[in-house]
C-alpha cells in the first residue's frame, strides 16, 4: 500500500505549479515580469530548506523572499487566489485542503 505522504521532489513540483499558475494570471500581459518573479520564486522553492515540514511559505518560520519580493508575490496572492476558482476549481480546493 502506498503512503499518502508526499515524496519532497512531490511537495516541491506541486508548490512550483500552483504559484506559476498564479503568477501567470497575475503578469498575463507583463511577460519581462512573469519570467523574473517566476525565476526568483521558482528558485526560493527548488532551495527551501523547510519544504519537508511546512505547508505554505507564508506560514514558514524563516522568510527566505527579500522584502521587495515579498511584497510582490503577496500582490499576486490576493490577485490571483480568488481568480484561481474561476481557473481552475479543483485545484484551488486541492490547494486549502492541504493546509
Amino acid at each position: 500500500m502506498k503512503s499518502k505522504k508526499k515524496t519532497i521532489e512531490e511537495k516541491k513540483s506541486y508548490e512550483m505549479f500552483i504559484v506559476s499558475k498564479m503568477i501567470d494570471l497575475y503578469t498575463r500581459m507583463d511577460v519581462d515580469s512573469r519570467n523574473s518573479l517566476k525565476s526568483y520564486v521558482l528558485n526560493r522553492i527548488d532551495h527551501c530548506p523547510h519544504i519537508r515540514t511546512k505547508t505554505f511559505c507564508s506560514h514558514c518560520s524563516s522568510k527566505c523572499y527579500s522584502p521587495e519580493m515579498s511584497i510582490k508575490i503577496k500582490d499576486v496572492m490576493k490577485y490571483a487566489g480568488w481568480r484561481m476558482l474561476f481557473v481552475d476549481p479543483k485545484l484551488v480546493f486541492k490547494h486549502l485542503m492541504a493546509r
